[in-house]
């Protein structure tokens, strides 16, 4: 991601430099790049989002699963302290 953003960058110097007459410099790729970098950018802006969710998700389940772990817990040593007392 970091060197997507590096690239981008220097792109962009080496067009403003062409603009403003320097010749020492030439961009080879004469399209337009700016679409699939931006459509790169959306791509790993979902799928960070996705990731984001289902993580989301998971801390839910968890903390949902340590809840019930807890209550059978409890559950199981009231069933000991009740046989102990009648055995």
């Amino acid at each position: 991601m970091l060197l997507l953003l590096i690239l981008i960058g220097f792109g962009q110097l080496l067009r403003t430099l062409e603009k403003n007459g320097c010749n020492y410099f030439k961009w080879f790729d004469v399209e337009d790049g700016t679409e699939w970098q931006k459509m790169a950018l959306i791509e790993a802006r979902d799928e960070i989002q996705e990731k984001s969710r289902v993580i989301e998700q998971l801390n839910q389940t968890i903390a949902e699963l340590t809840i019930n772990l807890e209550r059978i817990q409890q559950e199981e040593e009231i069933v000991r302290d009740f046989q102990n007392l009648y055995v």
